[in-house]
């Protein structure tokens, strides 16, 4: 999408435009958001004149020696010429490169009021600010959809920040004048445009802050909306349980039975009261006590029935 809106700054200066900006004579960086551009000079790379330096002496020696070669019939000469002017250029692209570039504004002059230029390091800091906050926002129209008309909020986005910096540049020029003003404190005439001159910082002041104000209130509801989207999200998923581990499946129990003959094993120790720790208490007595581990459970009756029709004390011996 073609942009509407242009910033350029560097270390002394912010330029923003409605008419396209450029950097020349070197290396720069952009930022695009919206139908906005952001535009700065590279920052300045190491030193190393001595490597660009020496791509210009070999370059130049390649040529003079290659020139000498095909004066003297020798056709080695033109290879030799080549990579020598090959070398120069090599050397003056790689000085270019390592330039940082310069901001151009061709029709700054011609079109003033299309442009506003920032000077003082408190006004571009607090543009900067602004422009951040306005990335921001812009990063938001997607998640938000149909909430935000997208084309008209990038043109309302640039005309804040094309408003923003008008008033910053008033505030500039009045605290110029205001300045100046203040070194004849001492002429009567000019007390009341020193007042004056102040009222009117105060108001544009205000006025910076408001808008401030409004973009961070603007990037602060579009934010929060898209942070209670995610957490409703959440927690309108179903929980799900990882899988267990055969580990976790088959978890040996820490209060594992004896095997007995002709048992089944058993996973977990039964209940005190359960019908099955019943027998088994019984046998486990028993085979404490030395006699042999009875199987199920036998009554009084049983051993009475036994002695009588073995003949023992208190049967029936006849």
């Amino acid at each position: 999408m073609t942009p509407i809106l242009y910033v350029a700054h560097d270390d002394e200066l912010t330029i923003v435009s409605w008419l396209p900006l450029k950097v020349t004579a070197g290396r720069w960086r952009s930022l695009s958001w919206g139908r906005v551009v952001q535009l700065t000079p590279a920052e300045k790379g190491p030193d190393r004149r001595r490597l660009t330096r020496a791509l210009y002496g070999g370059g130049v020696a390649s040529v003079v020696l290659g020139g000498a070669y095909l004066a003297g019939g020798a056709v080695g000469g033109a290879v030799l010429a080549f990579l020598g002017v090959a070398a120069v250029t090599g050397g003056w692209g790689y000085g270019w490169w390592q330039r940082p570039g310069v901001i151009s504004a061709p029709r700054l002059e011609s079109d003033r009021d299309q442009h506003h230029v920032l000077t003082g390091a408190r006004d571009r800091a607090l543009f900067a600010q602004a422009a951040d906050l306005c990335r921001r926002s812009a990063e938001t129209w997607p998640a938000l959809g149909a909430l935000v008309d997208v084309p008209v909020a990038e043109r309302q986005l640039a005309q804040a920040m094309f408003d923003l910096a008008g008033a910053l540049e008033k505030r500039q020029e009045l605290r110029e004048l205001h300045a100046g003003l203040a070194e004849h404190d001492g002429a009567s005439e000019l007390a009341g445009h020193v007042a004056t001159t102040t009222t009117v910082l105060a108001e544009f002041d205000t006025e910076i802050r408001r808008r401030l104000a409004t973009l961070a209130a603007v990037v602060k509801a579009g934010e929060d909306f898209i942070r209670d989207q995610e957490i409703a999200e959440l927690a309108s998923r179903p929980t799900r349980r990882s899988p267990a581990s055969p580990r976790q499946r088959r978890r040996p129990c820490p209060t594992r039975l004896p095997n007995w003959p002709n048992e089944p094993k058993r996973c977990c120790a039964p209940t005190a009261n359960s019908p099955e720790a019943r027998p088994v208490r019984r046998r486990r007595a028993a085979g404490a006590a030395g006699g042999p581990a009875r199987r199920g459970r036998r009554g009084r009756g049983w051993r009475r029935n036994v002695r009588r029709r073995r003949g023992g004390p208190g049967g029936c011996s006849g």
